[in-house]
């Protein structure tokens, strides 16, 4: 096989697989907000959480000593679901968790008005 055969299927396999991963990503849902901790600190990356939201998170992160995480809510049907990170020890994620279905940010989520 010549060099110019052999990038040309490299070039031909790297771009399938480009394509590939951009359908991939294309087809993953995307979080409907994003919470980063950093050093024990919560803040809004993407999305809106009401500041309660925060203040809590960064109340667990500080009791359980996780300076870094990512909390992203996704949602599930009508509802929105919590997903973190691996920093967030099971504890905490269900600390959160109960918080997010007692105080009402659980509740069903509804896509914004499309205006004609």
């Amino acid at each position: 096989m010549a060099w110019s055969e052999l990038i040309t299927r490299g070039g031909i396999i790297a771009g399938g697989v480009a394509i590939l991963w951009a359908l991939w990503r294309a087809s993953r849902p995307r979080p409907l907000f994003v919470v980063r901790v950093a050093q024990g600190r919560a803040e809004a990356v993407s999305g809106s959480v009401t500041a309660a939201f925060l203040q809590r998170v960064g109340e667990v992160a500080t009791a359980n000593e996780i300076q870094r995480a990512m909390i992203q809510g996704f949602a599930h049907g009508r509802l929105i679901r919590l997903y973190f990170s691996k920093e967030v020890n099971d504890a905490s994620r269900q600390q959160l968790r109960n918080w997010w279905a007692t105080f009402g940010c659980g509740s069903p989520y509804r896509k914004p008005p499309r205006y004609a």
